[in-house]
């Protein structure tokens, strides 16, 4: 049975909603962020993009995380993201998730495939969706040992110390550069 919001807990509430809108969204302590994660499904768009190796190989941008909402895997390799913040379009979200993780610019070109997260692949139990969105980068990217292209062959080899092995970010890098590496180009969606 649902255990029922005095008058007084449903007003608290909505006053820490308000404030949270009025403060972009920012939620003060990691605890907390991780209880609306378990509570509220959330989504998250996921930045792809992808360049050819020296080779001619594709390969997608990958990066190190730093572990703001997910602290065991900070510096694990992945697809950087971020969560949209209302009431942005997806291309000014594209553009402040670019800026804040790897320090560069993009347009938003179109989304590539949706992800519910199931509770496995989540270490924090949380209700996410991720938003694959290819995008073209605006400025020129600088790789290093925290941001680089890794092709298909080269993401199966990251290991645990590396890249989270059960997560949606890993699976659909391979599953992306495997369609580009046969010459399927996935069809996306184009939604503003």
């Amino acid at each position: 049975m649902k255990e029922e919001f005095t008058p007084a807990e449903s007003e608290e509430f909505v006053r820490l909603l308000i404030k949270i809108q009025k403060n972009e969204y920012w939620v003060p302590s990691l605890e907390a962020w991780q209880e609306v994660q378990r509570t509220f499904s959330r989504w998250a768009l996921e930045l792809v993009v992808s360049d050819k190796n020296e080779k001619g190989e594709p390969a997608v941008l990958l990066s190190r995380y730093r572990g703001d909402g997910v602290p065991s895997h900070k510096g694990l390799f992945h697809i950087a993201g971020g969560f949209e913040k209302f009431p942005e379009t997806i291309q000014e979200s594209c553009s402040r998730i670019a800026k804040d993780e790897l320090g560069i610019d993009v347009e938003y070109r179109s989304v590539l495939d949706i992800h519910k997260w199931t509770p496995e692949e989540s270490p924090i139990g949380s209700h996410l969706l991720s938003v694959f969105v290819a995008c073209r980068p605006l400025t020129a990217i600088t790789t290093d040992e925290n941001r680089k292209f890794s092709t298909r062959e080269e993401i199966l080899a990251l290991g645990p110390k590396d890249m989270a092995q059960n997560h949606p970010h890993r699976a659909f890098a391979e599953h992306y550069l495997q369609s580009l590496e046969s010459g399927v180009i996935p069809s996306p969606s184009r939604i503003v």
